[in-house]
């Protein structure tokens, strides 16, 4: 999550932090659930909280992950992180164990992020196939592609 709070603030550098953090998710929001949540790949994605109102899965991400991560060093209650369960019941949010993936990927995929590189390469096997990670660094368009995602 740190990752993408700074690949935000290289993007959004004129913005408050939920501002640009929201703003990003939202741009990559394609790549998170596509290769985080698998189930579905989708934009504008909100959760009713049982007060007649709704919040918006950048906005989740926001405030109960990154949030809680910063400055209570840990995720919200809030959040249950199940095998492939994506739902919102009694304002508990539940998604695949996979969604820090997706944003992982989605640091990854970051144009500002295109002259990063990993010292000694990694890659992982994705249907077969061996993957370098170091060939996918601000490469939205083959990031998409490898995981077959499409709007």
């Amino acid at each position: 999550m740190i990752a993408a709070d700074a690949s935000a603030r290289k993007m959004y550098n004129k913005l408050n932090n939920k501002e640009r953090m929201e703003k990003f998710f939202s741009e990559y929001m394609e790549i998170i659930t596509g290769v985080g949540i698998r189930l579905i790949v989708a934009k504008g994605i909100r959760f009713g909280n049982g007060q007649n109102e709704t919040e918006t899965l950048e906005s989740i991400l926001y405030r109960y992950i990154r949030c809680n991560l910063l400055h209570e060093a840990e995720i919200s209650k809030k959040i249950i992180f199940s095998e492939n369960t994506f739902a919102c019941v009694d304002e508990k949010y539940t998604f695949p164990k996979t969604l820090p993936v997706g944003i992982c990927f989605a640091v990854i995929a970051c144009d500002n992020n295109s002259s990063l590189w990993i010292r000694n390469p990694v890659g992982f096997n994705y249907l077969g196939k061996n993957i370098n990670l170091n060939l996918l660094w601000g490469k939205k368009d083959a990031i998409k592609k490898i995981f077959g995602i499409s709007i």
